[in-house]
């Protein structure tokens, strides 16, 4: 945990790889601990090479978000939060600013601060500067509305699939309505969803647990045939 006596420690024994630049050593040890899922060292590496940049350098947005998206990995949310803020203090590129509005409204939601994303999802939804991320922010705005009341969850769901039809995304909207068609006994028309999925989204991730689904209903609607 003494992140700078380790670099000059490195360069002492002559270590072949020690960069000359502290920053990118610690971005490698940072990167090291990480595949070992040691979260704690990882991070004290990450924040000694954003220490170790220069606010004006272009590289200090990219450690920057690395340390926030890290924090998020160990649920610290209210931290990854934090650095977001700090982040979006600085004059931002439109990207950069998308993506502070897709990891912000991520974290308030891993933070159950449902009311909040609603706020910040309307407003992102409708800045120019978040274009290349909307998809991400529509879905997110959905997702928070139905963990309220779901009054808007439609209405979410309805611009989402207007803009973006062939969006992975849509698959988990409409795996949602499935499982509401199965709640209701209506099973012809899960069914019809399900299979809906596996034509439209073939690489999304909710496939698979789609096709099972589908195939269990396929074979409890099978006649059983005695001998």
């Amino acid at each position: 945990h003494r992140p700078r006596t380790a670099y000059w420690l490195a360069g002492f024994i002559g270590e072949p790889t020690r960069p000359d630049n502290f920053s990118d050593y610690m971005d490698g040890a940072a990167d090291r601990m990480l595949r070992a899922k040691d979260y704690p060292s990882a991070m004290i590496c990450l924040r000694g090479a954003l220490a170790d940049t220069s606010a004006d350098s272009p590289r200090w947005c990219e450690r920057a978000f690395h340390v926030a998206e890290v924090l998020g990995d160990m649920n610290d949310n209210d931290g990854a939060l934090e650095m977001l803020g700090t982040i979006s203090k600085r004059k931002l590129s439109s990207d950069e600013f998308g993506k502070v509005a897709v990891l912000r409204l991520k974290y308030l939601v891993a933070s159950q601060k449902f009311k909040e994303v609603m706020a910040d999802a309307t407003q992102y939804r409708d800045d120019p500067k978040t274009e290349k991320y909307l998809p991400q922010i529509l879905y997110i705005g959905w997702v928070a509305s139905q963990r309220l009341d779901g009054e808007d969850a439609e209405a979410w769901r309805k611009n989402f699939m207007e803009k973006f039809p062939d969006h992975p995304l849509g698959a988990d909207m409409i795996f949602a309505s499935a499982m509401q068609a199965l709640a209701s006994s209506k099973y012809d028309e899960a069914k019809r969803l399900l299979s809906y999925i596996e034509y439209k989204y073939p690489t999304a991730k909710i496939v698979a647990k789609a096709t099972e689904i589908r195939k269990r209903l396929e074979q409890a609607a099978s006649p059983t045939t005695k001998p």
